[in-house]
């Protein structure tokens, strides 16, 4: 499967400075906004998938 959309990023580091934030949750409402439900970032070479609505939490679920 493909991966989920993801916001523009940094070479080698990726996001990471937007998931190092104290308010990291108000970015993650903002990719989600932008992005949709299911959100693909990169820090440092780790994928990670973030889940923006309780519909993507329970369809990840079943």
């Amino acid at each position: 499967l493909p991966l989920p959309p993801e916001p523009k990023s940094l070479p080698f580091i990726g996001n990471a400075f937007d998931l190092l934030s104290s308010h990291e949750y108000l970015k993650y409402i903002d990719w989600g906004n932008k992005y949709g439900d299911v959100v693909h970032v990169t820090a440092l070479g780790k994928h990670i998938i973030i889940l923006n609505s309780t519909k993507a939490c329970v369809d990840l679920l079943e």
